[in-house]
């Protein structure tokens, strides 16, 4: 008998505070306050463990958050709920704590229930073991099964039931684990369905989870008899996070589970506006969602380690709502549907429309409508651009979900557009993008987009289009029947109006996606954080450009801001910026100080945190963002009382790329939580900006003394990715007005 075993059987009563006070006694006595440090521990809840120590620590460290998290579910649970007898499927129990607390639950609430039967799924063997122990300890006449399989090989036999009965599921910080398939888990819960089944789920608060949960909803023909969804962000409040999922499925109702060939769709927002258009349409808001289907669960992966080149990709591509397309497609539109004319002004590319009245009407009424219409000038004019910025983003996720493999020579990629003409477009744009921002960092300056071998198959209604080829196919050939590819997209401009064929075509590593405009509209858009970059150095020792790196940056410069050049003294200024060393910038009035932390914010995957002295330069850097089709950016000060706490929400949960506020802010302490608590929730700064730094100077006349601590505050509460092995963010200062005495001092 382990000496676990021993302490428990020799206990007068045992209970979940019990339990986790033997298993800290158990523990090393330098760990016993702090058993989360244990250099065996598992903070993310992952591991399967194989060690008595690893379940002592992580009982003594974790129960108190379960326990809590549980609470908050079984309180908003129905009261008849717990009547009579009930059976529990403890999913992944672990040590069986959540099994345990709810038969504390159901005592403490004096209901007339009783666990009858418990299933206990673990992959563990000795979890599982102590698992049936420790309800063995708490009540003997409970009938006990266990399941010593991970729960994606747990089949409908291995949970079926002795006897009918009310079934309660817990699962318990499990859907923020990889790995796990929500399809199979879904379809398992039919089993039981000859009774009420009631479903709980209770994790750490995590956005993928949150996109987990939204997922899984998408498995039950709603609207369900029940359900509750609840949600706490800020560790501060609880001291631990909790993200809540419950619901009801009625017994011999097996249609409320809905039976997938594939699986259900992810919703994505990214949406590209041409400039001649984007003032033609009032709502473009809602043409930003789409859902894309795929036949494995995309809309449940986890992805907390993004690599910061996919990253930084998706923040580009969905920077704006709509956003600018680049110079490039706007140049092919502008040219072959002659719809305006290229200019420069003050250093800046426009673009003149040549749209006329009638035009103008049309693309109002098509956008109002979201029809594809009779004019088809018209449809690519509004629906190609969006059509583009959908598939880079999809690009984008296919990388991260680690459906593409850039280490291949060349890829083989299908595209079928349903209807307007894009595809050609967009996997050259994307691609030129890609091997621009590899090129210009440092650690991924080899990784570059294979070699593509492109097929398109057009639609037929488009084939006097000006920009399709010349050899254009409208129907899939023998070769492209024959031909495995990386990457196959289905793309249309219409609602989906049946189900997606995902056995057409050959196609490797299950990378096959079906786009559709979104009907039911619910994603967020994220900026996506990770560890930072860093980049190339933009110019040598005596200041001047190295070409054949300022050309890449260039590129990102007229893409972004549509801007021609660099003003002198921006390149040294972000050569440092994006080699992660922080900078003081001294500039001119007009002389391009935003732009430059701007440019480089962009170009790392983190939020940029912009302290301004006052109210209008946050309103003017805000416009100017918005104004270049940027709306990835809040403000925070003293004249947005009534939306504050929304906007802090929003930086938060990594909704902004840019933040702006007063070195005030920093210095009020329930902020300070909301951005340490940023870093549990995967949630990372990139730079810290000082705008107007000379105000830094205790000898300037516009010293205020929140800027005493400034930067020591920037360094406490914003922090980046710590594993990027930088411990602090980087300060970028810039002013226009300080003298070389001034700036050695700050």
């Amino acid at each position: 008998m382990s000496k676990y075993k021993d302490k428990i059987k020799n206990l007068p009563r045992v209970t979940l505070d019990v339990i986790s006070e033997v298993c800290r006694d158990m523990l090393p006595s330098e760990y016993r306050n702090h058993p989360w440090d244990l250099p065996y521990a598992d903070k993310n809840f992952a591991k399967i463990f194989n060690q008595e120590d690893q379940l002592n620590g992580y009982a003594a460290a974790y129960t108190n958050w379960h326990k809590g998290k549980l609470r908050i579910a079984f309180d908003n649970t129905p009261t008849d709920t717990f009547v009579g007898e009930i059976a529990v499927i403890d999913w992944a129990c672990g040590q069986g704590l959540a099994t345990i607390f709810l038969h504390e639950y159901l005592e403490e609430k004096g209901y007339n229930c009783r666990i009858k039967e418990v299933i206990l799924v673990e992959p563990s063997e000795i979890a599982l073991d102590r698992a049936k122990f420790n309800i063995e300890a708490i009540d003997n006449k409970i009938k006990i099964s266990t399941v010593n399989k991970k729960l994606d090989e747990v089949i409908d036999f291995d949970i079926k039931l002795f006897e009918r009965r009310k079934v309660i599921h817990l699962f318990s910080n499990i859907f923020d684990i990889k790995g796990i398939s929500l399809k199979h888990i879904s379809e398992n819960l039919l089993a039981n369905l000859t009774k009420d089944n009631y479903v709980l789920c209770v994790s750490p608060y995590y956005q993928h989870v949150e996109n987990r949960y939204n997922t899984l909803l998408q498995y039950f023909q709603r609207p369900l008899v029940w359900q509750f969804r609840d949600s706490q962000s800020q560790k501060n409040v609880l001291g631990y996070t909790y993200n809540i999922l419950s619901l009801k499925l009625l017994a011999d109702k097996s249609e409320q589970i809905i039976k997938y060939d594939f699986f259900p769709a992810s919703q994505f927002r990214a949406c590209f506006a041409l400039e001649c258009v984007k003032p033609m349409v009032e709502d473009y808001a809602t043409h930003t969602y789409f859902d894309v289907y795929a036949p494995y669960e995309l809309g449940a992966s986890i992805s907390d380690d993004v690599e910061p080149i996919f990253a930084v990709l998706n923040n580009i591509v969905s920077r704006g709502l709509p956003t600018k397309p680049s110079l490039k497609v706007e140049n092919i539109l502008s040219e072959k549907l002659s719809c305006s004319e290229a200019s420069t002004l003050y250093g800046g590319f426009r673009f003149n429309s040549l749209l006329n009245h009638a035009d103008e009407l049309k693309l109002k009424e098509y956008a109002r409508t979201k029809c594809i219409g009779e004019d088809l000038r018209i449809n690519q004019l509004l629906y190609t651009p969006i059509a583009i910025a959908r598939v880079q983003k999809v690009f984008v996720e296919a990388l991260i979900s680690h459906r593409l493999n850039l280490q291949k020579d060349e890829w083989n990629v299908l595209v079928e557009e349903c209807d307007v003409p894009f595809a050609k477009l967009a996997v050259e744009d994307f691609k030129e993008m890609f091997n621009h921002l590899t090129a210009l960092s440092q650690d991924f300056d080899n990784m570059r987009i294979p070699h593509i071998n492109l097929h398109v198959i057009s639609s037929k209604v488009y084939k006097d289009s000006p920009l399709l080829e010349e050899d254009a196919i409208f129907d899939p050939t023998e070769e492209i029947r024959n031909t495995t590819f990386d990457l196959v997209i289905r793309y249309s401009s219409t609602p989906k109006t049946k189900d997606c064929n995902f056995t057409e075509y050959q196609v490797g590593n299950d990378s096959f996606y079906c786009v559709f405009p979104a009907t039911e509209r619910y994603a967020e858009r994220y900026i996506y954080t990770t560890d930072g970059l860093e980049y190339n150095s933009l110019v040598n020792d005596d200041k001047k450009p190295v070409d054949n790196t300022v050309k890449h940056l260039r590129y990102f410069l007229q893409l972004l801001f549509r801007k021609e050049d660099f003003r002198p003294g921006q390149l040294p200024i972000l050569s440092r910026a994006l080699q992660n060393k922080s900078v003081i910038g001294l500039l001119p009035t007009g002389g391009g100080k935003s732009l430059t932390y701007q440019l480089a914010a962009f170009l790392q995957p983190g939020i940029s945190l912009v302290i301004d002295p006052l109210v209008s330069l946050m309103k003017d850097q805000y416009d100017g963002l918005i104004n270049a089709g940027i709306d990835c950016c809040t403000y925070i000060n003293s004249q947005v009382a009534d939306t504050r706490a929304e906007r802090e929400y929003d930086m938060e949960h990594s909704k902004c790329l840019f933040v702006f506020m007063s070195p005030e802010r920093l210095c009020i302490h329930g902020f300070r939580q909301r951005l340490r608590n940023m870093q549990d929730l995967h949630v990372y700064f990139a730079y810290g900006v000082i705008d107007e730094v000379h105000c830094v100077s205790e000898w300037g006349h516009d010293f205020r003394f929140s800027y005493l601590h400034l930067g020591r505050n920037l360094y406490q509460y914003v922090l980046p990715k710590q594993s990027s092995g930088h411990a602090h963010i980087s300060l970028f200062g810039l002013t226009a007005t300080a003298s070389f005495d001034v700036l050695a001092c700050s």
